[in-house]
């Protein structure tokens, strides 16, 4: 069923105020912290529902159907993870930014969803946080480049010509034992030939003086 802006206003005024649910006993502990957890214990006053003990969480504090998920100004919720979910939402929608995004993505995403005018749910003033973003993102630029500079300063470059250096003499010495294996293996091949041959020559002369007899 649709309902019109009107009835739908109508039906968030008419819409109690929430108790504040939180475990038992919490806004008396300090070290508790201040969040809902289901009571669990048999003789807990909280589960039991005993008068003035707090309230239980129940499915009768929901809203209604028709503006569950929406926000004050009666726009739907929708999470935001990349561009292709800010390219689905429209005017009705408010937009959520994910928060395990990282800075550079988020700053990617509030900037496209200003540009279409969509509202975003995340923060009041979006333009005012880009420019806080984009600040932050410079700042840290401007350290990383000091500290590189920092580094070429104390002599980084010098060590990584020295490493340069030390590769290209264990190469020069590696392609040198290559050859060196090479020539023995060569000068084996070579005096075992010469001992194939002197072997057959001695038995063409054994042949030979055998038939002389």
């Amino acid at each position: 069923m649709i309902h019109s802006h009107e009835k739908l206003m109508e039906l968030k005024s008419k819409k109690k105020k929430l108790p504040y649910f939180v475990q038992r006993k919490a806004i008396y502990i300090k070290r508790m912290p201040l969040r809902w957890k289901k009571p669990r214990g048999k003789q807990n006053k909280l589960r039991r529902q005993m008068k003035n003990k707090g309230s239980m969480v129940k499915i009768g504090f929901g809203s209604t159907s028709a503006i569950k998920g929406m926000n004050s100004n009666l726009k739907k919720l929708v999470l935001v993870n990349n561009k292709i979910d800010v390219s689905k939402l429209t005017t009705n929608d408010a937009a959520i930014i994910a928060s395990r995004l990282g800075m550079k993505k988020k700053l990617e995403l509030m900037k496209l969803i200003e540009k279409r005018g969509i509202s975003l749910h995340n923060f009041k003033d979006v333009s005012g946080k880009i420019k806080a973003v984009e600040g932050n993102l410079s700042e840290r630029k401007k350290i990383r480049l000091n500290k590189k500079s920092r580094l070429k300063m104390i002599g980084f470059s010098s060590l990584k010509e020295t490493k340069g250096q030390k590769t290209e003499s264990t190469a020069h010495k590696k392609s040198e034992e290559k050859s060196e294996q090479k020539q023995e293996h060569k000068d084996a091949d070579a005096a075992d030939e010469k001992i194939k041959k002197d072997e057959d020559r001695k038995e063409v002369e054994k042949i030979l003086i055998h038939e002389k007899m």
